[in-house]
């Protein structure tokens, strides 16, 4: 004769444990990197546990790129980037990925902060057969202001203002969330600090032979002298709400 209750169950007393009811509770408990914000459906990841041959580099002369195990944020390795030793020196990582579907897309990456820093500028553009969305936003260490990149082609300063630490153990989680069918963006989430972005409208222009999106990351040197970070776990979502 059947006993018990279905797979899926959760009825029943239970003394000695709790029950978990939420599957993105029960993934994050095995291992996920995806914990900081769990909305939009994962279509690619990189924990960097298997290199960084998945990023195209580029920088200023003097930069470096490399596989690290000195701070991660999660498993045991990360992408170190180095920028050159001159005032505005940059580096930067960028992987190209095929699209699913156009829908509302996030882009999530985890990254250090360190005295040297300019900018840290985190890109998200998209390509479709129609438009290019531009989807950016940027921190400006002088102001500890974000800006995003508006549809004139300039940058707009958001509210509020948002110190970053530098301490290199510390990786601040940022995720950035636009709506290409709307051509607007959706949100900005760093650490904490939520930035509504709703209504804001993405530079757009005509389109380009490319259907992609393309993730990136860049950092900038604020004097004559290297600026280093870490990056690790980097998310793209689509169907965000």
């Amino acid at each position: 004769m059947p006993h018990g209750g279905p797979d899926w169950s959760t009825g029943g007393q239970i003394s000695t444990v709790h029950t978990i009811e939420d599957l993105g509770e029960l993934a994050a408990r095995l291992g996920s990197i995806v914990t900081h914000d769990r909305r939009g459906n994962v279509i690619w990841y990189d924990d960097f546990e298997s290199g960084i041959e998945a990023w195209a580099i580029l920088g200023s002369p003097g930069y470096t790129i490399t596989w690290d195990s000195t701070h991660h944020k999660s498993g045991g390795f990360a992408c170190k980037m180095v920028t050159g030793n001159d005032a505005n020196d940059f580096a930067s990582i960028t992987t190209h990925l095929a699209i699913p579907v156009i829908s509302k897309l996030g882009f999530e990456i985890a990254i250090t902060k360190e005295d040297n820093i300019k900018e840290i500028e985190i890109r998200s553009d998209t390509f479709s057969a129609v438009h290019v969305y531009y989807v950016r936003v940027k921190w400006v260490a002088a102001s500890d202001t974000w800006y995003y990149y508006n549809s004139a082609g300039g940058w707009t300063a958001l509210t509020p203002t948002q110190a970053l630490l530098s301490v290199d153990y510390l990786f601040n989680v940022i995720k950035l969330v636009a709506d290409p069918i709307a051509s607007k963006y959706v949100r900005l989430i760093v650490n904490e600090q939520p930035f509504d972005l709703s209504g804001l409208a993405l530079r757009v222009i005509g389109p380009i032979a490319n259907i992609e999106i393309v993730p990136a990351v860049k950092i900038t040197t604020n004097a004559d002298a290297v600026a280093t970070v870490w990056v690790d776990n980097a998310i793209v979502t689509q169907n965000e709400i």
